[in-house]
């Protein structure tokens, strides 16, 4: 990583390679966002909403709510893995009924016939 310049705190600034995704470019926006507040802080030239923001930011029912929306979310994800996997449950039984009339020496219907 490249040094840019020199910070007031006499910490250099590195420069950080170009984000792949949309996600990974506000991720450090937000990283560089954090880093600029940190600055304010440490110099006290922070305003009064940017020491607000921080204090909630860490709060254990904050904490608490980005974890529910964790959840939230992998359940989700797992009820539409168990619809996919429903969907390829009830094509193999259509399949296999339509193996089964073949083998008693019925004409093998169509799909259709099988429908619910």
């Amino acid at each position: 990583m490249a040094v840019k310049k020199a910070e007031p705190s006499g910490e250099p600034q590195r420069k950080m390679p170009p984000a792949m995704t949309p996600e990974a470019r506000e991720q450090q926006l937000v990283h560089l966002a954090y880093n600029l507040a940190e600055e304010r802080l440490r110099n006290g030239t922070a305003s009064a909403q940017e020491v607000t923001h921080l204090l909630k930011a860490g709060q254990v029912q904050n904490q608490l709510a980005i974890r529910e929306l964790e959840l939230k979310n992998e359940l989700l994800i797992a009820r539409t893995t168990q619809i996919g996997n429903e969907e390829t449950q009830q094509q193999m039984l259509k399949d296999a009924m339509r193996a089964f009339a073949g083998y008693r020496g019925e004409d093998v219907p169509d799909l259709e016939d099988f429908d619910d």
